[in-house]
């Protein structure tokens, strides 16, 4: 079963957009992203997913 992911949107809990993917995902760099608490959000070939995650 192979997953791909075709989309990928990283959401701060103000709402606002931090990052944002559509091309080749198959790492995720939060590196830059101040610690606190985030959502994601991601589209693939067997539907949508969402998710929280924290960063540290």
């Amino acid at each position: 079963m192979d997953v791909t992911i075709t989309s990928l949107k990283v959401i701060d809990l103000l709402g606002n957009e931090v990052l944002l993917s559509t091309n080749g995902i198959n790492k995720i760099d939060v590196s830059d992203l101040s610690s606190g608490i985030y959502i994601i959000s991601l589209v693939t070939n067997y539907g949508n997913w969402n998710g929280k995650f924290v960063k540290k």
